[in-house]
């Protein structure tokens, strides 16, 4: 029950994070996802942003983040060299899904957060319906975790893989250090 996020004014414990990363991989699952299936993560800082990351890890999807300030152009190539099936925006980022959904071929489904979003589903509804249970799905260490692309300072950004293994290893070595 002790505090295990505070984002502005929200705050979770380390119970109701658990809670709702499984509402986000059960919400997932409903929505056909899969073992190493990409999603596109455009959001800030957020509560939201930390239930989606585990969330998607609970399942074995691989998050991509990406920068919701990035342009159209930048969105459709990181889209498109991901292969997101699909994204999750928050409403300020929905604008320039919204505009290409039709050149993102590898895209079957999108969530927005927040209102006005305007993509087909609705993030809140569609957690608030999910179980808070585990999902039970089986996720081996060295399966990927995240891709996190690249400023692209020598031309496009390139996705580098980061795995489940990666992950613990970076938690153990941080809190040796503390």
């Amino acid at each position: 029950n002790r505090e295990a996020l505070k984002v502005g004014d929200r705050s979770l414990t380390w119970r109701e994070l658990d809670e709702g990363a499984n509402r986000v991989a059960n919400m997932l699952l409903a929505l056909g996802a899969r073992h190493g299936d990409r999603v596109m993560m455009m959001l800030g800082n957020s509560v939201e942003f930390v239930e989606i990351y585990y969330g998607l890890a609970k399942i074995g999807c691989i998050s991509a983040p990406v920068m919701p300030r990035s342009v159209a152009g930048e969105v459709q190539f990181i889209c498109d060299n991901l292969r997101a099936r699909f994204i999750i925006a928050e409403a300020d980022s929905a604008p320039i899904v919204r505009g290409l959904a039709p050149q993102l071929k590898s895209v079957e489904t999108m969530i927005g957060i927040g209102s006005g979003h305007g993509l087909p589903h609705d993030f809140d509804a569609l957690k608030k319906k999910a179980a808070a249970t585990e999902p039970g799905i089986a996720v081996a260490p060295d399966d990927i975790l995240t891709t996190k692309f690249t400023s692209g300072t020598t031309g496009t950004p390139k996705g580098c893989l980061r795995s489940h293994r990666n992950f613990i290893m970076a938690a153990s070595v941080l809190m040796m250090e503390i």
